[in-house]
């Protein structure tokens, strides 16, 4: 190739410049390219700063003007779908005829009661014998079922109890000038030594003062007293239970200065219809069961299922669900009470019959109430406090005695794992405790899943597997705020909140035999109306003709107001087993119960005999006495 001739910094062609001598000049490549700018001054330093700053912010106003010219009409006029959405719910790809297997193997009446009868025999309160007793009995019998696993996860945590030694035990007493003119017995001890009811997690202390009558101790009550000023600070406030948890009622109560909290049961709330009190008929001795009796129209038969004058529910009143109260968020393992999570005021429940004269409600001082604040008593239902001559000297005794004590609880989990999906989990859960015998909560529930359980098994006997795993459960210290079902889902966290599925709740199954009653997400609202399409109803009032319980479900259930072509489903509700899957984990969850009229009785909060030694196994008879609404909750 050409190479003589060159001259450096001349241009040269492509093939004159290539040579093996080549030495070209780049001339003014060290210098920047000279860009176009009319004002060098205007964007550089603090002044171009500021200059940048003003036309970003001109571009991002104009920018809002015309989006809202644009987009105007949109927030005036609202502009319907043309097309509107049908509902689409889940989709299902199971095997109908493993489901009607599966139903055809619900026939077995004698499992129903031989379950009940068990669980009903004694009290069991969590941490005690009998709840031990029973938890090793529903080991022992899975463990009988051809399942993957029958484990039991045990949890050390905090529980409240009645001091049993304290003397004078729990109590509420009506006194004048350190004259007691009258003191509750509220566990009868001569009946039931094993359960004094209480309420769980309660401050203990003694107060001496004058009561208010808050109704419901709800915020609208608490804002009606005090437009009207009534003294509620430094007095006990007397509250019927209702509306809203016992929880919430103490905690609104400590809000507004309490000295002190005292809950019963309403008869307006929780007794027949027509229920009238008497006044006392005895002999004013303190103690005798005459001074403060109530007239025949009080329904203490064994075939009522309205609450007996002589019953005292039992409830927790912790401010905060989450599992453990010495280990909230975590599973339990080092104990020290998180104040927070419990009242610092004392607070005592009692029955029916000693809001008749006991604390003179008939007697009450202060301001006369509204309608709403009127319960069943042939009282005047006065705010207080203080009384009316010539009772302007008594004074109310609040006192209790409960003990945190720290008890091993345990949950029974039995597992059979899913044929394609192992990690995803499909649960199926309820607890076994109660605060008495606990024949609808929560024998009903014992019932049903240790049918359901053994249902399953035969299944599983035939070579069949679900698709997804099923995992059975039964929680302990359910009753103290769900801690058995809190502990677990803590635990396993984890692996729940990246493979549950969904968790079915089986919680007071047979409350009521009027109509069928479910609570869920909407996720799951047409599996569930799927579901009670294949299975008959044999409940009360059908007259001799075949319907299914959707059917009845449908006729006599509230209507749905965005789908009135189909029953109403209720949301999970706050307080149940459900709650750490569903407000924790964000699982899907449902459950199914049977249960009374519900529009006939708005005001019920749940069946009268809750949470009291009346819910018992001939309880249960009454509502369901050939086990047919039990067979059929199985069934769906």
């Amino acid at each position: 190739m050409p190479s003589r001739g060159y001259i450096a910094g001349k241009p040269v062609s492509r093939w004159e410049a290539d040579s093996d001598n080549i030495d070209i000049e780049y001339k003014n490549l060290d210098k920047p390219i000279q860009q176009f700018n009319p004002c060098p001054q205007c964007l550089s330093g603090k002044r171009g700063i500021i200059v940048k700053g003003v036309i970003i912010l001109v571009i991002f106003l104009v920018g809002l003007v015309v989006g809202y010219l644009i987009r105007r009409n949109v927030h005036e006029v609202y502009i319907a779908p043309k097309v509107k959405q049908k509902y689409i719910g889940i989709q299902q790809d199971y095997d109908p005829t493993i489901r009607d297997e599966l139903q055809a193997r619900v026939t077995h009446v004698g499992n129903f009661e031989d379950s009940l009868h068990m669980l009903t025999t004694s009290v069991r309160m969590s941490g005690t014998s009998n709840a031990v007793t029973i938890l090793g009995y529903i080991k022992a019998w899975w463990n009988t079922f051809n399942f993957d696993s029958v484990t039991v996860k045990n949890y050390t945590v905090l529980l409240s109890y009645p001091n049993y030694t304290a003397f004078g035990e729990n109590h509420v007493a009506l006194k004048a000038e350190n004259l007691t003119i009258f003191q509750t017995r509220t566990n009868n001890s001569n009946l039931h030594p094993d359960i004094s009811p209480f309420s769980a997690y309660s401050h203990s202390g003694n107060v001496l003062g004058d009561i208010v009558y808050c109704n419901y101790g709800r915020r609208e009550d608490y804002k009606w007293l005090v437009n009207k000023t009534v003294k509620i600070s430094g007095v006990i406030h007397l509250i019927r239970y209702g509306k809203i948890h016992p929880s919430n009622k103490v905690r609104l109560a400590e809000e507004h200065g309490a000295a002190g909290v005292i809950l019963y049961p309403d008869p307006a709330d929780h007794c027949a219809p027509g229920f009238q009190s008497s006044p006392p008929t005895g002999d004013g001795t303190p103690g005798t069961e005459d001074y403060d009796s109530l007239s025949a129209a009080t329904d203490n038969s064994e075939t009522s299922w309205w609450l007996h004058g002589d019953q005292v529910p039992s409830e927790h009143v912790r401010y905060w669900l989450t599992g453990d109260p010495a280990t909230p968020d975590y599973p339990a393992l080092s104990l020290k009470l998180m104040e927070s999570m419990t009242p610092k005021l004392i607070c005592e429940t009692s029955r029916v019959k000693v809001y008749n004269y006991v604390f003179s409600l008939r007697n009450l001082g202060g301001t006369s109430t509204p309608p709403d604040f009127h319960g069943g008593l042939n009282v005047s239902y006065n705010t207080g406090p203080g009384y009316l001559a010539p009772d302007e000297k008594q004074k109310v005794e609040l006192s209790v005695s409960n003990v945190l004590l720290a008890r091993e609880i345990d949950n029974v989990i039995a597992i059979i794992r899913g044929k394609y999906e192992k990690d995803h989990y499909v649960v199926v859960g309820a607890h076994m405790d109660a605060w008495g015998y606990g024949g609808v909560d929560a024998g009903t529930s014992y019932a049903v899943i240790m049918d359901l359980a053994r249902t399953f098994h035969d299944q599983f006997n035939q070579g069949w597997r679900p698709r997804r795993t099923i995992i059975f459960a039964f929680w302990d210290a359910s009753k103290y705020g769900h801690v058995g079902a809190y502990e677990w889902t803590q635990e396993f966290e984890k692996q729940l909140s990246s493979g549950g599925v969904a968790y079915i709740d089986i919680d007071c199954a047979i409350r009521g035999n009027y109509s069928f009653y479910a609570e869920s997400n909407p996720l799951l609202y047409d599996v569930i109306m799927q579901a009670t399409q294949s299975v008959t109803w044999y409940g009360e009032g059908t007259s001799g003709k075949e319907k299914t319980v959707y059917d009845v479900w449908r006729e006599r259930g509230r209507r749905s107001p965005d789908r009135p072509e189909k029953p109403w489903i209720n949301s999970p509700s706050g307080d149940g087993d459900h709650s750490p899957f569903f407000y924790r984990l964000g699982m899907s969850s449902l459950l199914t119960a049977f249960t009374y009229d519900t529009k006939a009785y708005p005001y019920l909060e749940d069946y009268p005999a809750h949470n009291t030694l009346q819910d018992n196994m001939q309880y249960v008879l009454n509502i369901d006495p050939g086990y047919k609404l039990h067979s059929a909750l199985v069934q769906v």
